[in-house]
């Protein structure tokens, strides 16, 4: 992304990347590590700095996992190294080393005090008994030890902490795919292309792309393949390469993928699909897609649309929208979220979803010929449908303390609505609150963002 293709977008994805690995019950405040959760801003820019962090987030992550596990492997190396020790034995074998430890440092004290010659040879043997006792002492104390760990639950928080780790890779191996197809002009890869990776992958992916899309502002170079599109012109090789390589291979793709849905929206209607052979990979996929969406479903008004990348505007009827500037606040109520768009019609999806009990600034609104408002701006050219939220605040805010009082120091688990645990938050901490909720029986705090805490391992106070 060494390159900038414009104005930047006024987008920025602040504290990406979820906390350390966790265990499935609460676990030592030490083991805890706080990071934030995503957040957007809609008056600030991103920048590489940023792409750099998110990277970092994702391999300390990564990094702390591994070192838990590890931990694991160590508590339970510690279990399988007693195993088959006769406790008894040892210690029966310990009591007759004292024994003769003392026995021996009676005849050395006696030999020194009435002959005032210290006995070498018996002193090392003293010095050997010790020894012999202090590795008695280790082995009781690793007996011991291994009695008060649950191996069980270990493999279980290991198998756990593994699959976390995974997936934090696949986000990152996806993160990574992103930026290279960004930094080559590529067009964000479908679902079709994506399909058989692992939904990690598939996050880090569009998250990457939307990032690299916003820094280098690709929906202004979309506009432009679009414009001349419409009016039957083209650039020339010499007027794109004043842009520089990487303006010039994401304009032939959106010019070709935007010619490919022309042509594929009218031979869907047709029902007659053309030969492709010869035609850009690019053409082929907006063709594709747009032939598809229309052949499939050939009695129902049609929006094709070609690659999902940010700023991209789909052919289609539609009733006169207007857009004018609006404040206020929008809240999200759905418990799955509600997803963002790139166009005011709310037709193509960027691949972000807000979570629930989430709220956003509005700076727009949208309405159509009746004057009804059908959507709104949260800034940057993202908007959503404005039957999906609501403009009254629907809950009670309040601060939840963490206090897990069996054990007041530890840290307590995160879950999300399946009960998945999500990260560790540290005794002590306080986080605001969304309302509450009932899962299986049990009270949890809404911490917002799909997270909940149990009730019953802290306090909480109305603000």
């Amino acid at each position: 992304m060494e390159e900038k293709l414009m104005k930047k977008s006024r987008i920025k994805y602040l504290g990406m990347v979820a906390a350390a690995l966790l265990a499935a019950a609460p676990i030592t405040a030490s083991m805890v590590s706080t990071v934030e959760v995503p957040v957007y801003a809609a008056d600030q820019t991103p920048a590489l700095t940023d792409v750099e962090a998110i990277r970092a987030d994702y391999a300390n992550t990564i990094k702390q996992g591994n070192a838990q596990i590890k931990e694991y492997d160590q508590k339970l190396a510690d279990v399988e190294s007693v195993k088959g020790i006769d406790q008894v034995e040892i210690e029966s074998d310990k009591a007759q080393a004292e024994s003769v430890l003392s026995d021996m440092q009676v005849a050395y004290d006696k030999k020194l005090h009435d002959d005032n010659v210290s006995d070498e040879p018996l002193l090392e043997s003293i010095k050997k008994g010790r020894a012999q006792i202090g590795e008695y002492d280790q082995i009781l104390e690793k007996i011991a030890a291994a009695k008060d760990i649950d191996t069980v639950a270990i493999k279980d928080s290991k198998d756990k902490a593994q699959t976390y780790i995974d997936n934090v890779q696949a986000k990152l191996d996806g993160f990574n795919a992103a930026g290279i197809d960004a930094d080559a002009g590529a067009l964000q890869k479908s679902d079709a292309e994506l399909a058989g990776k692992p939904a990690g992958y598939i996050d880090g992916y569009r998250q990457g792309y939307q990032l690299a899309a916003n820094i280098l502002n690709f929906s202004a170079v979309e506009k432009a393949a679009k414009a001349d599109v419409d009016n039957g012109t083209k650039k020339s090789e010499e007027e794109l390469g004043v842009q520089g390589p990487l303006y010039t291979k994401l304009y032939n793709n959106y010019y070709d993928a935007i010619q490919g849905v022309y042509a594929g929206t009218a031979d869907g209607k047709k029902g007659q699909k053309q030969d492709l052979t010869g035609k850009s990979a690019a053409y082929q996929r907006g063709y594709n897609e747009a032939y598809a969406q229309y052949y499939q479903a050939p009695t129902k008004p049609v929006t094709p649309t070609y690659p999902t990348i940010p700023g991209t505007t789909p052919i289609q009827t539609v009733d006169t929208l207007t857009e004018s500037p609006a404040s206020g606040i929008a809240y999200v109520t759905a418990q799955a979220g509600i997803p963002l768009y790139s166009d005011k019609e709310t037709i193509n999806q960027i691949g972000r979803t807000l979570t629930a009990n989430s709220s956003w600034k509005i700076f727009g609104q949208v309405t159509n010929s009746a004057g009804t408002i059908v959507a709104y701006n949260l800034g940057g050219k993202q908007y959503v449908k404005a039957s999906d939220v609501t403009l009254t605040n629907p809950v009670t805010k309040g601060t939840f303390t963490v206090h897990y009082s069996d054990h007041p120091t530890w840290g307590i688990a995160v879950y999300n609505g399946a009960l998945k645990v999500q990260k560790i938050i540290p005794a002590g901490s306080r986080w605001v609150t969304y309302g509450k909720k009932t899962i299986n029986g049990q009270d949890y705090y809404n911490l917002g963002g799909d997270q909940f805490a149990r009730a019953d391992y802290g306090s909480w106070i109305a603000d």
